[in-house]
């Protein structure tokens, strides 16, 4: 569809990048990535300008993670408190819903133990801004917590795919 907003979370080293840069080039879509930072007034100010996107933009999008992402690494590093962070991931994802229909929400869950080795394999190669291997098995599974939840959402499109080993077209079929 060309108005949907694809949103890739996962975490890290599950090839969420890669997914993203491949369906932004496969439909000719821009892609924005968000991240991490420190400073809370600039990830404050890079979800106001995302609310924006998803809650205004016509045309497809892809974000490289979005909330979701924050709320996990919020729980599992920084002891956040889970019903603040999904308040907020809700009703920032049902408010875009009610303005478009089309989001597609894209879970990056390849096989755990395959990850882990993974990720674990790429702390070496670069640097991560987590490198805690049994806090980060918790990450994962809350995204596949959160994915498990969420998929009954009628509203929201939703996808889990291990994009090692499922073609993009697993994400771009289901559109047609």
């Amino acid at each position: 569809m060309s108005d949907t907003i694809y949103i890739v979370e996962g975490p890290d080293g599950s090839g969420k990048s890669t997914l993203s840069g491949i369906i932004g080039e496969k439909l000719n879509v821009p892609v924005k990535h968000f991240t991490y930072y420190k400073d809370k007034e600039e990830t404050t100010k890079q979800f106001i300008d995302g609310h924006e996107i998803l809650s205004l933009k016509e045309d497809s999008i892809v974000f490289d993670r979005y909330i979701l992402s924050n709320l996990v690494y919020g729980i599992v590093f920084h002891e956040c408190e889970y019903v603040d962070g999904w308040l907020l991931w809700l009703t920032t994802m049902l408010s875009g819903v009610s303005v478009r229909k089309n989001i597609h929400l894209v879970f990056c869950l390849p096989e755990k133990r395959a990850w882990l080795n993974r990720f674990e394999e790429l702390c070496k190669t670069r640097e991560e801004m987590y490198v805690d291997l049994d806090k980060m098995s918790k990450v994962y599974d809350l995204f596949l917590m959160f994915y498990e939840m969420i998929c009954s959402n009628t509203n929201i499109k939703v996808t889990i795919i291990d994009p090692f080993v499922e073609p993009v077209e697993k994400i771009l079929n289901d559109e047609k």
